[in-house]
């Protein structure tokens, strides 16, 4: 199941997000996601958020990589996990495919 809908879009002085979108990834993970990628040129956006619903681990898989100037990292997800990825062209993420179920909401962000 993919949902995807505008959630902000404020022209108040103490908003910082000018736009997002939220998705609900329900079982797995797309075939985009598992090479290192950047979804900054693809959808105009500076961050993400992602909040997962389902805990992973190294025999479940379903790690998210994060990659930038200090280095790879691998996290392994718990339940209510939330990860702020910056989307700057110096970054990239990928995911791994999950033998279990991996739900997760992602929010696409601007921020000034």
């Amino acid at each position: 199941m993919i949902c995807t809908h505008a959630l902000i879009n404020s022209r108040t002085p103490y908003d910082y997000l000018t736009y997002t979108t939220t998705t609900l990834k329900q079982g797995g993970v797309d075939n985009g996601s598992i090479t290192w990628h950047n979804d900054a040129k693809e959808k105009g956006l500076n961050a993400s958020l992602f909040i997962y619903l389902d805990r992973m681990n190294q025999d479940t898989l379903g790690a998210l990589y994060i990659k930038g100037p200090l280095g790879e990292h691998t996290i392994y997800p718990d339940t209510g996990l939330v990860v702020l990825i910056n989307q700057s062209s110096n970054f990239v993420h990928k995911a791994d495919k999950p033998k279990s179920l991996r739900r997760m909401i992602g929010y696409d962000l601007f921020i000034i």
